[in-house]
């Protein structure tokens, strides 16, 4: 006789995952601002938990950051490559 297995959801409904994927957002950042693009276009896309972390906690300021983010990375980037190519043109 088999016995069925649980779902990981119930299994697991006693832990919440809030603290985890709030680690896994704060590790890759551009993921706000998928989801913020996501939600902007209406787009019918399942955003899964991530996405719900996003909406639920950070609302409409969420596409806001993830664009912050992605233009300081951007801009940290260029400098960082210009600091590299001044340096070895000397």
């Amino acid at each position: 006789m088999r016995v069925e297995e649980a779902p990981a959801a119930v299994r697991l409904k006693d832990y919440p995952l809030e603290g985890l994927l709030a680690l896994a957002l704060l590790l890759n950042p551009q993921e706000i601002h998928r989801v913020g693009l996501l939600a902007s276009l209406k787009a019918p896309v399942l955003t899964g938990p991530i996405g719900y972390l996003v909406a639920e906690r950070l609302g409409e300021v969420g596409p806001w950051l993830g664009f912050l983010y992605l233009a300081f990375s951007g801009l940290a980037l260029a400098l960082l490559g210009a600091l590299v190519f001044a340096r070895r043109d000397r």
